[in-house]
């Protein structure tokens, strides 16, 4: 069992765990929550190789990726999920900061909170680096 720090920021809650030890090539298994909220479903996720197991390792690279205009980008990620290993996202995460520009109900922790969730869908599975 790993436990992890939360800390808030307005509206939204943001969880950290860090995994240490990890043995490469290896399937883990995990569940995230506590008695008091309940627990998501079992997720998996698999370590890197061994860096002399001289197998490929795929890696997606993008940044700018909003909510809006994104989702044939997310669409893409789910569907190609067994041709990839890693995510680098390398900045730019849902650009809730700006969202008001085009959403008159704007609240940043619902812009940020429903693009976690959509990329959840993906990232529940894949390590993703931003």
């Amino acid at each position: 069992e790993v436990q992890g720090q939360q800390s808030t920021y307005g509206f939204s809650w943001h969880h950290n765990v860090v995994l240490e030890n990890l043995k490469p090539g290896t399937t883990y298994y995990y569940v995230a929550g506590d008695e008091s909220n309940g627990f998501t479903q079992q997720y998996e996720f698999n370590s890197a190789p061994a860096p002399d197991a001289a197998l490929p390792f795929t890696a997606v690279i993008f940044a700018d990726m909003g909510l809006k205009h994104s989702a044939h980008t997310r669409e893409w990620l789910q569907t190609h999920m067994d041709d990839y290993d890693f995510i680098w996202h390398v900045g730019d995460i849902s650009y809730a900061d700006d969202a008001g520009r085009w959403n008159t109900d704007f609240a940043y922790e619902d812009i940020y909170n429903t693009y976690m969730d959509e990329m959840s869908k993906v990232t529940a599975f894949k390590p993703w680096m931003t």
